[in-house]
């Protein structure tokens, strides 16, 4: 299983969704994810202040348990948390994911850019 990778989202603004499709790999082949549960949290920084967690058990992640995939949708009020100051913000963000035996992977993490929402230029 590829435990873990290491990468950054492309820019966005504040108040725009965010949708992240990512396929947990066993080697070459999907992982099945049965009766697995998933989670991503938005920090300022590695250990640092937490803005807002989604997960499989309440809304933002829907798992497909044949197929390995974690879709994660953040909303666009959760991603009007990560800039309140009307300037560039940078952070973190993880993607952890419990399936039985109940063992406990990091599957991603990276970095995140917000604009401001009132940004003119498009973020790609």
């Amino acid at each position: 299983m590829n435990q873990i990778e290491t990468w950054s989202l492309p820019p966005f603004k504040a108040g725009q969704s965010i949708i992240l499709d990512i396929t947990v790999m066993d080697g070459d082949e999907p992982l099945q994810l049965v009766n697995g549960w998933a989670a991503c949290t938005f920090r300022d920084r590695y250990g640092g202040t937490e803005f807002f967690t989604v997960d499989s058990d309440g809304s933002g992640i829907v798992i497909s348990p044949l197929t390995g995939i974690i879709h994660i949708e953040i909303e666009p009020s959760q991603t009007l948390l990560l800039n309140t100051k009307g300037v560039q913000t940078k952070g973190v963000f993880d993607v952890k994911l419990v399936i039985p035996p109940f063992t406990d992977y990091p599957v991603y993490d990276g970095r995140w850019v917000c604009y401001p929402s009132s940004t003119i230029v498009e973020p790609s």
